[in-house]
C-alpha cells in the first residue's frame, strides 16, 4: 500500500499533466482518498468528505440530511431503510422543523447544525451536557446546602419539643370518676403525684386514703379547690410554651423557606454554567487537519457510530468531560454561586431586628457565559439596603423587550449578621450589568 502511494505521488509530481493524465490522476487520487479514509476510521461503509450529515432547514426537499425537529417515536420502515441505505446507521429520528412528517436522521452535530429552539437541540443538550443535581450540590452550592440542611435538622429538633398540655389531653375527660371506689370520692386537693395524677383529699374518711385519683371531672370538685387552679394555671404555661414555639418554629420556617429558593436558583445557575461550558467544549477544537479543523463534537459523533452506540452517551466525551470537570472543580468550590456569610455570627443589628433596614439578597449576571435559551448563570450576594431603599428597587438584568424585574429581595436579618455584610449600591441600577464572580 505504502509503494502504490509513492509511485502516485511521483506520478502526480513529475509526469507531464496532458488533459488524458489530469482526469487519470484525479480518479486515482479520490480511490487513495477513500482507501485513506476506510483506513483511518475502521468503518465498513463507504467514506466521504461529507460522512455526518447536514441541517435540512436550507436543502430543499433533499433527504441527505438531518433535521432538528420532535424526536419520533414511530418511524416508518421505509423511512427507517432509506436512512440506514444512506448512512450506514440509524440513529434517533427526527421532524424536520419546517416540514414535521419529513422523517430524517437527528442531527449528530446538534451544538451546531441545531437552534437552541430547536426541539432536538433541547433533548441532547439535556442528555450531554446537564449536570446531575448532587454534582452541583458537592462544588458550586456547597454553602447554601449546609445551610439548608442545619435549618432542617434544627426545625425537626423545635417540632420534636413541641409543649403538649399531657393534663388536658389524656387525663381530663370530662367523664367522673367521682365514685372511683366504694365509699371513696375523687381528690380535688394539692397535687401530689404528676404522673399518675394523684391529689389529696378535701374529704376525710375512716376508710379512704388521704391520696386519691384526682377528679377527670372538673364540676366534680369546687372552682376554689387546689386541682382545679393547678389545671387553669398549667394551661396558661402550655398556651405561654406553645406561643414561644410557634414563633421559633415559625421563625426557622421563614429561613429555610428562603433558604431552599436561594438552594434552587443556586442549582438552576449551576446547570447552566455548565451547559454553557459544555457547549463551548464540544464546538472546540480537537484535531486540526490540512482540509479544515475537526471540533470535538465532529469527533465524538464519528465515535459514536463508528462502534454503533448512536442513542447511548459516547464513552470519549464522559472521559473528556471528567478531565474538564477535575481541572474546574477546585475552582468552581472555590466560587460559591451563592456568597453565603455565618448565620448569626453575631445578633443582627437592631434596626435589622426591627424592620427599619433590610437585609436584601441580590443577584448580578456572570460575566463570561453564554446564555442559555436566554438564561445567564447567577450569582447571589447579601447586603444591607440603604434607609431610603428597599431591596425590591434594584433592578436586574433585563433582556431586550422584557419587563424589568427585581434584582433583590428581603430576607431575614440573620443572613446579615455577619460583619463583613456592607451596605447595598446605592444605585439601583448596579445589578442590572453583567459582574465578575469578585464583583458581584
Amino acid at each position: 500500500e505504502k509503494g502504490c502511494e509513492t509511485f502516485v505521488a511521483f506520478q502526480i509530481a513529475y509526469m507531464k499533466p496532458s488533459p488524458w493524465f489530469r482526469s487519470f490522476r484525479l480518479g486515482l487520487f479520490l480511490q487513495v482518498f477513500t482507501v485513506l479514509a476506510l483506513r483511518e476510521d475502521g468503518s465498513e461503509h463507504l467514506q466521504t468528505m461529507y460522512d455526518l450529515p447536514k441541517n435540512c432547514d436550507k436543502l430543499g426537499k433533499t433527504t441527505k440530511c438531518c433535521a432538528c425537529g420532535e424526536l419520533q417515536r414511530y418511524t416508518r420502515e421505509e423511512a427507517r431503510f432509506e436512512i440506514e441505505s444512506q448512512w450506514g446507521w440509524t440513529a434517533d429520528i427526527c421532524g424536520r422543523t419546517e416540514d414535521p412528517e419529513a422523517e430524517r436522521v437527528c442531527c449528530p452535530l446538534w451544538a451546531t447544525d441545531c437552534q437552541e429552539t430547536d426541539p432536538y437541540f433541547f433533548i441532547r443538550m439535556v442528555k450531554d451536557c446537564k449536570p446531575k443535581q448532587e454534582t452541583c450540590y458537592q462544588y458550586e452550592c456547597h454553602d447554601i446546602l449546609k445551610e439548608y440542611k442545619t435549618a432542617e435538622r434544627e426545625l425537626r429538633k423545635i417540632k420534636g419539643n413541641r409543649p403538649q398540655d399531657r393534663w388536658a389531653d389524656s387525663y381530663i375527660t370530662g367523664e367522673s370518676n367521682h365514685y372511683w371506689t366504694f365509699g371513696c370520692d375523687c381528690a380535688c386537693g394539692k397535687l401530689v403525684n404528676e404522673s399518675s395524677f394523684e391529689c389529696r383529699s378535701l374529704n376525710k374518711a375512716m376508710i379512704c386514703p388521704d391520696v386519691r385519683p384526682c377528679c377527670t371531672k372538673l364540676e366534680d370538685c369546687k372552682p376554689e379547690d387546689p386541682w382545679p387552679d393547678a389545671v387553669a394555671k398549667n394551661a396558661k404555661l402550655v398556651k405561654k410554651q406553645t406561643k414561644s414555639f410557634s414563633s421559633r418554629a415559625g421563625l426557622v420556617q421563614r429561613r429555610l423557606r428562603q433558604l431552599k429558593n436561594l438552594l434552587q436558583d443556586c442549582t438552576t445557575s449551576c446547570a447552566t454554567a455548565r451547559i454553557s461550558q459544555c457547549l463551548s467544549d464540544l464546538k472546540s477544537t480537537k484535531k486540526k487537519k490540512i482540509f479544515g479543523s475537526r471540533s470535538w463534537q465532529y469527533m465524538v459523533e464519528k465515535d459514536r457510530f463508528k462502534t454503533s452506540k448512536t442513542t447511548q452517551l459516547s464513552e470519549m466525551w464522559v472521559k473528556r468531560q471528567q478531565e474538564l470537570d477535575q481541572q474546574r472543580n477546585p475552582e468552581r468550590a472555590k466560587h460559591q454561586l451563592v456568597k453565603m456569610k455565618p448565620l448569626f455570627a453575631q445578633h443582627p443589628a437592631e434596626d435589622l431586628v426591627s424592620g427599619k433596614r433590610k437585609c436584601c439578597s441580590c443577584s448580578s449576571i456572570l460575566s463570561g457565559f453564554n446564555p442559555i435559551q436566554g438564561h445567564y448563570p447567577k450569582v447571589s450576594s447579601f447586603c444591607i439596603a440603604p434607609e431610603q431603599l428597599t431591596c425590591d428597587k434594584y433592578v436586574g438584568y433585563t433582556p431586550p423587550g422584557a419587563k424589568p424585574e427585581p434584582a433583590c429581595h428581603a430576607v431575614v436579618a440573620e443572613f446579615c449578621s455577619d460583619p463583613s455584610v456592607s451596605e447595598c449600591a446605592s444605585d439601583p441600577d448596579h445589578y442590572s450589568k453583567a459582574k465578575s464572580w469578585e464583583e458581584a
